[in-house]
């Protein structure tokens, strides 16, 4: 099952739970923990992208691996490559 992070408007508490993707809502129709307040709504965020090495995800072909290359061969100077 999913995780999904959630955060309170009001005072900022923030938590994370596992849910279905039919139950991802269930938290914002409840009152925060702590502060008691129904403002509690879903964080939306990019997922974790993790590259280990000697695991199934190193197994990439030469065309990723140039891509990565070129992301840390630009790492600092801005925030744009161009990959072709």
């Amino acid at each position: 099952m999913p995780t999904y992070d959630y955060h309170c408007k009001e005072c900022g508490n923030g938590f994370t739970a596992i849910k279905r993707i039919s139950e991802r809502n269930d938290p914002e129709n409840v009152p925060c923990e702590e502060c008691g307040k129904l403002s509690v709504t879903q964080k939306i965020g990019a997922p974790l992208i993790s590259y280990q090495v000697g695991g199934i995800l190193s197994k990439t072909d030469d065309g990723w691996k140039e891509v990565q290359n070129k992301i840390k061969s630009g790492a600092g100077r801005n925030n744009t490559i161009n990959v072709k």
